[in-house]
C-alpha cells in the first residue's frame, strides 16, 4: 500500500511538473504535456482500483484468520 501511495504521489508530481513547463513548449510538446497527463490520470484511477482490491483482500485475509 505504501508503495501505491508513492506512485500516486509521482504521478501527481510528475502532472504537475508537465503544466508548469507546458508554457515554454511548441504545440506538439503542448500535445504530448496533455496526453502524459490523461496517462497519469488512467494510471491513478488504476492505482485506485488496486488499492481496494488490496484493501478487500486484506478484509478476506484476516476474516479467514479469525
Amino acid at each position: 500500500m505504501r508503495y501505491l501511495l508513492v506512485i500516486l504521489i509521482f504521478g501527481t508530481g510528475l502532472a504537475f511538473s508537465c503544466t508548469k513547463k507546458e508554457q515554454s513548449l511548441s504545440e506538439e510538446e503542448k500535445q504530448e504535456v496533455v496526453q502524459l497527463e490523461e496517462e497519469t490520470e488512467q494510471l491513478n484511477e488504476e492505482i485506485d482500483s488496486l488499492d481496494l482490491s488490496l484493501e478487500a483482500l486484506e478484509e478476506a485475509l484476516n476474516e479467514l484468520g479469525n
